[in-house]
Formats: structure tokens, C-alpha cells, sequence
């Protein structure tokens, strides 16, 4: 968290693959994606986190984001 706060993904990210895949994994998987644009690499990643994580309302909320993007997305269309 420290480094993707620090806007260091790509040290964040060596780290992260050496690590255990848990739902905060995945949810910071998401976060580096997102922040690289990968947002659809970054949905299905917040999603594995809610699903192992069905009670966290971080990862909630950052699934909640791509689901409002999708509607404002349509809304222009």
C-alpha cells in the first residue's frame, strides 16, 4: 500500500507477486491496474477480492466505482 501510494506500481507490483494470493492481493492488484489504465484487468480483480472478501467495504466501494463509470459511460452514449 505504502508503494502504490507512493505511485511506485511497478515496485509495488515485484512485491505483490511474491506474495500470498488473498482478497487484499487482489483488491491492490486492481488498484495498480487501474492506476495503469487496465481497467478491465482491474474489474475482474476488485471482484475476486469481493468474493473472498464479501464484508470489506474497500473493496466494495472500488467494484461500486467501475459499476457507476459503466453507467455514467452509457448514459453519454
Amino acid at each position: 500500500r505504502v508503494l502504490i501510494s507512493m505511485m511506485q506500481t511497478d515496485a509495488a507490483e515485484v512485491m505483490l507477486d511474491t506474495l500470498p494470493r488473498t482478497a487484499e492481493w487482489y483488491y491492490l492488484k486492481g488498484v495498480i491496474c487501474t492506476r495503469r489504465g487496465f481497467y478491465t484487468n482491474a474489474r475482474r480483480y476488485f471482484e475476486t477480492a469481493c468474493r473472498l472478501d464479501p464484508g470489506n467495504a474497500e473493496y466494495q466501494s472500488a467494484l461500486a466505482g467501475f459499476a457507476r463509470s459503466a453507467s455514467d459511460y452509457k448514459s453519454f452514449s
